[in-house]
């Protein structure tokens, strides 16, 4: 008769129950900071595209029409 050996039986969990580890951006809301930089820059632009006064005189409510002969 063949003598027996002792062996040991190894049990390997699944792939699927390791926790993944968190994101480096898990606590920071990207799409309301993409929002924020958006209306940064929108206001930037509005601000250099609107007409600044050049003397202290000028008054921008109404437009000056001019002619030239």
């Amino acid at each position: 008769m063949k003598q027996q050996r002792p062996f040991v039986v190894e049990i390997k969990q699944k792939r699927g129950l390791v926790k993944q580890p968190e994101s480096i951006w898990a606590g920071i809301d990207l799409a309301a900071i993409t929002n924020d930089v958006a209306k940064a820059n929108t206001k930037g632009a509005v601000a250099e595209a609107t007409r600044q006064p050049i003397g202290p005189g000028e008054n921008l409510s109404h437009p000056v029409f001019t002619t030239s002969e």
